[in-house]
């Protein structure tokens, strides 16, 4: 199997066109972040390819919180998020159940029928992020959202995830992908360090991925962090 190695773009530090330069000289692909209105114009100047747009006003906007004001702005951020992926070519747009704790009385109806709405704007594929206990009482862990992807049964609706959300969850990291689908997975070690630097065994992981795409996300690295990481996974990686 071929494994594609991205990163997501809250990895790297400095401008745009610097983040463009080193992944175009390590040759990964990126993971967007929509954090609002912006100039992406400099991708225009790169081979870097955008696999995937992170509606990441996520974090912030929870469209399973009581207040409907709030479920709305969530929702119309991650239609915004898919207008950006279709404009760039990429091929998925990245979003999660919710965060949060607050939550309306009907989130499973409601997160259904959002997402059920949402696959109909697009013909990309709709990933959801599986999140940890620590970050949502909804859903929070793989086995959970996995379900909710079944339920809402749309082509173009699959399952995403996280090594380090799979961990918080107490979860077995690497023997967990045999039980399903992942379309991208994000690689991070213990306390969202750059993979190498934790207790993750990113080595059996690779060993037991059905996921191509592998993206690289993590907390406050540097340059030197990335390339490290970059280095220590593509030795783990089959050619």
């Amino acid at each position: 199997m071929t494994y594609i190695l991205g990163c997501v773009e809250q990895c790297l530090s400095g401008s745009f066109e610097d983040k463009l330069d080193l992944l175009e000289e390590l040759g990964l692909w990126l993971e967007l972040v929509n954090t609002g209105p912006r100039d992406i114009s400099p991708l225009d100047s790169y081979s870097v390819k955008v696999k995937t747009v992170q509606a990441y006003m996520l974090h912030k906007l929870h469209w399973l919180n009581p207040e409907k004001k709030m479920q709305e702005a969530a929702y119309e951020h991650i239609l915004d998020t898919i207008k950006i992926a279709e404009d760039i070519g990429a091929d998925h747009v990245l979003t999660v159940p919710t965060y949060g704790f607050d939550l309306a009385d009907n989130s499973r109806q409601l997160c259904v029928q959002n997402f059920r709405n949402i696959s109909k704007e697009t013909n990309l594929v709709i990933l959801i992020e599986a999140l940890s206990p620590k970050k949502t009482g909804f859903l929070p862990s793989l086995p959970a959202v996995a379900e909710l992807v079944d339920e809402i049964n749309r082509d173009n609706v699959g399952l995403a995830a996280d090594t380090w959300h799979i961990q918080e969850s107490d979860l077995e990291v690497v023997e967990i992908f045999d039980d399903f689908d992942v379309i991208e997975l994000h690689l991070r070690d213990t306390n969202s360090t750059p993979p190498g630097q934790g207790t993750i065994d990113f080595r059996g992981i690779i060993k037991a991925l059905s996921p191509q795409l592998l993206c690289l996300e993590f907390n406050g690295g540097t340059k030197m962090d990335l390339i490290a990481a970059y280095k220590y996974l593509t030795f783990l990686i089959p050619n």
